[in-house]
């Protein structure tokens, strides 16, 4: 069984361009593409958040129709940069209670995959895990407890070194210590996915391994100096990068999970 997974669209109204400069729509059109010429096809796609830049009707609209055009059925959930109220408005009908994901997650079974998608949004960009939302992914985690999982997230759930306020305001990513409590308790999780941050990276984190998905648009670099509370917010000191944008594809064999990173074009020359 193959997932893909993409993040980050950062889509925005027909004809704008990101800083009138990026065609944020034309690279996610580009990813959707290039999975849908992929053989053998995903069975199921994620999408972990930040579909739009700006979280307006019209961008949602239009991340949902560039999505749709999709061939394997797919998920998305929201990133900071989406308005939750509207995101529901425009893809609630794709969970059977939107107000239900909204306040606790959803679950999708795929054969002997269960895939969970929970809710990290707080106030503004900034994560939150709450006592409740603990509740509810504990309930969905014990309803198959010999199901590999596969939890799906918007931000990453510990310091990992991208200069944006989700690790410079809280550097110990304290925010995730009842969502790591939480996850530790349930050995079937196998895959904890993530978006937010704008580059891949792995690590092992309570029991599971975390992968965070490139963007299909810009990429952002590490920053391995101290970070300071008082850093300059108006900076944050990142850099946007114009990579090659890329996604990623997770591989089931039934017993484990490879995990690869593809770009989005396929233009390169072959031998």
């Amino acid at each position: 069984m193959i997932i893909g997974h993409l993040s980050d669209l950062h889509a925005l109204a027909p004809g704008r361009k990101l800083m009138d400069i990026l065609d944020t729509n034309a690279l996610a059109e580009r990813a959707v593409k290039r999975i849908n010429t992929l053989d053998p096809a995903p069975d199921f796609v994620v999408v972990t958040g930040d579909l739009t830049h700006n979280g307006g009707d019209d961008e949602t609209r239009h991340a949902r129709a560039i999505l749709d055009a999709l061939k394997p059925p797919y998920l998305a959930l929201p990133g900071g940069h989406d308005d939750l109220s509207v995101f529901n408005s425009v893809f609630g009908d794709a969970f059977s209670n939107s107000d239900a994901w909204a306040r606790d997650g959803a679950c999708k079974d795929l054969e002997d995959l269960r895939i969970v998608f929970i809710n990290s949004l707080g106030d503004g960009e900034g994560p939150s895990f709450s006592a409740e939302r603990a509740r509810a992914l504990n309930a969905m985690l014990c309803d198959r407890p010999n199901a590999p999982t596969i939890v799906c997230m918007h931000h990453p759930p510990f310091q990992c070194r991208i200069p944006v306020s989700t690790y410079i305001d809280d550097p110990d990513a304290s925010w995730a210590l009842r969502l790591g409590d939480t996850l530790a308790a349930h050995v079937q999780v196998r895959l904890v996915l993530c978006g937010h941050v704008h580059r891949s990276m792995v690590t092992a984190w309570r029991g599971a391994n975390v992968i965070v998905a490139p963007s299909t648009c810009v990429q952002v670099d590490p920053n391995f100096n101290d970070f300071h509370a008082n850093a300059d917010r108006s900076k944050r000191n990142f850099q946007l990068i114009a990579e090659d944008p890329s996604f990623m594809l997770h591989y089931w064999s039934g017993e484990d999970f490879i995990s690869y990173v593809l770009p989005t074009r396929d233009d390169y020359a072959r031998a």
